[in-house]
């Protein structure tokens, strides 16, 4: 017999008793029994302790916007949150144990661009820009180590940059519009520095 159950002692607080039993020998239709009971409270509280801890890190790694995993040296997911699972438009059950290329096809895993492998290499964060879909990712690998400075496994970021490049891409085109039509203009217009009088730009008229 192996049992935990609760009690509430002579101070009024609540205690974790284990107590285990066994029969060590029977003669004549009596039979002896050995136990132990022991106080397991602490070590129930530090349980306690550690899946509210496990708990907290589970719901800040699934807060997280961008999709993140945790990759062995074989580069396998070990762990991934919500905003992967959504990406990858599968399961946890069919992510855990399978290589990023597997699961998130026709990004940039499938190439020689892949960063896991420099980040290996070079032992520091690389990072790769991606298609998946209709949107754009940078993906940062970055390499995991242990006390003797052993790479253990891999932390596997991406970051969605769809809407900061087409910003980039209105502001390029933006300003050669605004350049076309100051070229257009049939007159000198230039701009210059108001302490070296250097010119800084001048249209072509």
């Amino acid at each position: 017999m192996d049992l935990e159950y609760r009690i509430i002692s002579s101070a009024n607080e609540i205690k974790w008793i284990r107590d285990k039993a066994s029969v060590v020998a029977c003669e004549e239709g009596a039979c002896k029994i050995e136990g132990l009971m022991e106080d397991v409270t602490q070590s129930r509280r530090s349980e306690k302790e550690l899946e509210a801890a496990s708990k907290r890190w589970q719901d800040t790694f699934n807060a997280m916007r961008e999709p993140l995993a945790l990759l062995d040296l074989e580069y396998r997911i070990l762990q991934c949150n919500t905003a992967l699972k959504r990406l990858a438009r599968l399961p946890e059950n069919q992510i855990i144990g399978r290589r990023c290329r597997e699961v998130i096809p026709g990004s940039a895993h499938d190439s020689r661009d892949c960063p896991n492998q420099s980040a290996r290499t070079d032992r520091r964060r690389m990072t790769a820009i991606t298609d998946v879909g209709d949107r754009r990712f940078e993906v940062a690998v970055d390499p995991q180590f242990d006390e003797q400075g052993n790479i253990t496994g891999f932390i596997h970021i991406m970051s969605d940059i769809t809407d900061r490049e087409k910003s980039a891409r209105a502001l390029r085109e933006s300003h050669q519009t605004f350049l076309t039509v100051l070229d257009s203009i049939d007159a000198l217009i230039y701009v210059a520095d108001m302490d070296t009088h250097e010119i800084l730009f001048m249209n072509r008229c």
